[in-house]
């Protein structure tokens, strides 16, 4: 990649969700933000990347 093109390629929004408005493993990590806050990331595949045990989701 010679930084011409976007590193990703998004679908647009559509009628179902807008992901502007998406907080990924919200429903995992509920209880956990109650109790030791949040880390907030950019997007599922980093949500993803930082589940590992000793990091709760």
């Amino acid at each position: 990649m010679d930084g011409s093109e976007p590193k990703y390629l998004n679908s647009p929004p559509g009628g179902m969700f807008d992901k502007s408005r998406i907080l990924y493993a919200m429903d995992k990590a509920r209880t956990h933000i109650r109790k030791d806050g949040a880390v907030i990331v950019e997007g599922y595949m980093d949500a993803l990347r930082h589940t590992k045990p000793d990091l709760r989701t």
